[in-house]
């Protein structure tokens, strides 16, 4: 949800730290054999699916003042984060 509610520059300054935060509770509760890579990776890989998100609010009837600026940033966030290798 960072890339859908953060503008670039702000999910660029705390993405990393807020992830490595959550991989680090994550190995902290005890799950074994998940790395730091893997975790980026998925987050990456989730962002592409967040894509259609805007979709969904469109069809449901969302005002396009709200799903617009969410396509604008996940859009950024998976040219930023190079999601499309991930295809």
């Amino acid at each position: 949800m960072m890339a859908v509610f953060w503008f670039a520059e702000h999910r660029a300054r705390f993405e990393r730290q807020f992830l490595a935060r959550y991989y680090n509770r994550l190995i902290e509760y005890g799950v074994q054999g998940y790395t730091w890579d893997a975790c980026w990776h998925d987050y990456r890989f989730a962002i592409i699916g967040y894509l259609t998100y805007p979709a969904w609010q469109w069809s449901n009837g969302i005002p396009d003042f709200i799903w617009w600026h969410h396509l604008e940033r996940l859009a950024q966030a998976f040219q930023d984060l190079d999601c499309a290798e991930l295809l």
